[in-house]
């Protein structure tokens, strides 16, 4: 190449980069004539004159749409110079440097030229290096609508080229004549980038609907097109007819050497048609076809849930048989799934736990397995019938003003003013966890080291439990004096849009340090229920005891069923047990509270998360532990106390301190007019 086209292309590149203006760009402009002129009168190579051209056409084309967009005869006469050098193209990566000219140029620029190539009654092939270059600038946009327009323009074209022409241009456009390879790595592209990116999913089957046939030999089309019916049967709540053509597309590949994004997606639409042992079937047979287990991750999740279905399906029909073949299954994919991928069934984790552990002994006694299975649906179903749904309530907390402090200061971060959660040994409660342990006849809390030994040392429990309690019963005296500081704290009104937008961040999985808990975490809101010896309410009137009692029930037979067992496995039971009520038992507390009508939020941990966190050393000689929400504190009112003075020097900081943390201006503050002397 000519060192003058050379010194031509840097003035390209300085004009494309630095965007001059002025003198500058009068500067550069006389630069690049001279040195085209100069050029224009040389002889040159073919190759030589084709960059040539696309140097004057990209350098026209900034020109044009920077300086002159007012005059549609010039920019006319530039767009139809593209069309010119496309059909002398020999090569993708220039068009490639050409698309993000014109895109670096402005989306006008980008389209008008798309605009006046797609009015041409003949499309040289070289079009489809244009088109599949457009779509990926507008991926970069994060246009996916565009971007997989241009994708399935780029596809037709080599599509056509792959059918029609001879070798020579084959090798030219896909390198080195393969097309099988090039058109689908195409697909591989356009569905992740765009389709998988923009949730695309009706739109990529109704384009590949239109091309039946004219991708048979194409596998990825089969893969893509059935990834995007799964997806689009999942946006309709699963439904079973997009579910089965899933189903029947994939197949169109066969099992044999199909990948493990292809069994991921058989395994997927088998699970949601209720085909729990084709599941199992399908994943065993994937294990075999595909060489690393590592990439089967998703089919052995999918194969786990459907054992566990199974299992909950032979306990519905007192199946003991089904039972313990499906539970020896689920068993075994427990172990090689990471915690991550167990959500809901992480209630079961102690479960699996104790049956991998004590499998000898867990095979002979499969009722005691059922049980745990059904302590723990006790447990959830008592769980679901505390929940706080009342959408309406006025809710909030009462504390101190150096507690609100504390909120207003947590302002470093990109989320501020996070509530923070004690471990619930903080509280003021000292019967609190145990009226549940109390009713059954245990002592979770108060478990001894040498039993038999004349001095018995209590054993802690090591788990962790954070709690935030909140209230329904606003602006009440006896409130203010136990949980706002003597009437010298406030109340904290909230919005129950932060629970929600807290258990959307659950939901979506995006938090890896939530994924990857042992416990199962969420923001739902829960009523405490309030136990005065024969019934368990909460603050509403509703009564949960026939619940309650069921718990009780199930724990007397299991306490039953490993009476005659040894102290290891009595120990080991009672860790499942306490694993399974860890959730409930500090959702009941003595009807001496009830008139707290209280509401609850709690996160269990093990202590090696790294989102707890310590205060400073308190009187008893340690530091308290917190953590605190993933979400901000949504404040809709600040009540201050009874007997908090001059209110007026208190509120211009709180005001100011809300509003530069949130941006918030319709919070209200007030004051209680509540007589307390």
């Amino acid at each position: 190449m000519k060192n003058e086209i050379k010194e031509l292309s840097k003035i390209g590149d300085w004009v494309y980069e630095s965007k001059p203006t002025g003198s500058d760009m009068l500067a550069g402009e006389e630069a690049f004539d001279k040195l085209f002129t100069r050029i224009e009168n040389m002889k040159m190579t073919k190759d030589e004159y084709l960059e040539f051209q696309f140097l004057e056409y990209e350098y026209e084309l900034n020109h044009t749409y920077r300086f002159m967009n007012t005059f549609p005869v010039i920019i006319d006469n530039v767009m139809w110079s593209l069309k010119k050098i496309l059909e002398q193209a020999e090569s993708h990566q220039r068009i490639k440097k050409l698309t993000e000219r014109i895109f670096s140029t402005g989306l006008i620029a980008a389209e008008e030229q798309a605009k006046v190539l797609g009015e041409s009654t003949d499309e040289p092939f070289q079009l489809a290096w244009l088109w599949e270059e457009y779509a990926e600038q507008y991926v970069l946009c994060k246009k996916y609508n565009e971007a997989l327009n241009y994708y399935w323009k780029a596809l037709d074209i080599y599509l056509a080229v792959a059918k029609n022409s001879d070798f020579n241009v084959k090798r030219i456009i896909f390198y080195d004549g393969n097309s099988v390879l090039h058109i689908s790595d195409i697909i591989y592209r356009m569905y992740h980038k765009a389709v998988s990116a923009g949730h695309l999913w009706n739109e990529c089957i109704q384009e590949f609907e239109k091309r039946d046939g004219k991708l048979n030999e194409y596998s990825y089309s089969y893969l893509y097109l059935a990834g995007a019916q799964l997806e689009k049967a999942m946006q309709l709540k699963g439904s079973r007819e997009m579910l089965e053509a899933a189903l029947a597309t994939i197949r169109k590949l066969g099992s044999s050497g199909l990948s493990a994004g292809g069994w991921t997606i058989e395994c997927n639409c088998l699970y949601y048609l209720g085909k729990y042992q084709s599941v199992l079937k399908a994943y065993e047979k994937a294990v075999q076809e595909c060489s690393s287990s590592g990439e089967m991750q998703a089919c052995r999740k999918l194969a786990f849930f459907a054992a566990l279905n199974m299992v909950s399906t032979s306990i519905d029909q007192n199946n003991v048989r089904l039972f313990q073949e499906m539970m020896e299954k689920a068993a075994d994919y427990f172990v090689n799934l990471p915690v991550s991928a167990l959500d809901e069934a992480k209630r079961y984790i102690s479960i699996f736990d104790f049956y991998n552990k004590y499998k000898q002994f867990a095979r002979t006694e499969p009722d005691l397995i059922i049980r745990f299975f059904d302590l723990a649906e006790a447990s959830y179903i008592l769980m679901e019938q505390l929940r706080f749904n009342n959408k309406k309530a006025d809710l909030g907390y009462y504390t101190s003003l150096s507690s609100l402090y504390f909120v207003l200061n947590d302002d470093e971060g990109e989320i501020k003013q996070r509530l923070s959660l004690f471990d619930a040994r903080h509280m003021n409660d000292p019967n609190e966890g145990r009226v549940l342990a109390d009713y059954l006849g245990r002592q979770a809390r108060e478990n001894y080291i040498d039993h038999n030994a004349e001095t018995k040392r209590r054993l802690y429990d090591d788990t962790l439990t954070f709690l935030k309690s909140f209230t329904t019963n606003v602006d009440s005296l006896p409130m203010w004096v136990q949980y706002g500081d003597g009437g010298k704290g406030c109340f904290v009104r909230v919005d129950q849009k932060m629970f929600e937008n807290g258990q959307n961040l659950v939901e979506s999985k995006k938090d890896l340090g939530i994924n990857n808990l042992r416990m199962e975490e969420s923001y739902f809101l829960y009523h405490v229920a309030y136990f005065d010896g024969k019934e368990f309410r909460i603050s509403t009137g509703k009564s949960v005891t026939s619940y309650v009692e069921k718990i009780k029930n199930i724990y007397n037979e299991i306490t039953g069923m490993v009476e005659k067992c040894s102290e290891e496995i009595k120990a080991a039971v009672e860790k499942v047990v306490d694993h399974i009520l860890k959730r409930i038992q500090y959702l009941i507390k003595k009807d001496d509270y009830m008139s707290e009508e209280e509401v609850r939020i709690f996160f269990l941990r093990k202590g090696d998360e790294d989102d707890i966190q310590n205060t400073e050393i308190q009187e008893g000689g340690m530091p308290r532990i917190y953590l605190r929400l993933k979400v901000a504190t949504e404040i809709k009112e600040i009540i201050l106390g009874p007997k908090v003075g001059n209110g007026y020097d208190k509120v211009p900081y709180i005001y100011w301190k809300l509003q530069k943390n949130s941006g918030q201006t319709d919070i209200k503050i007030t004051q209680s007019s509540i007589e307390y002397v």
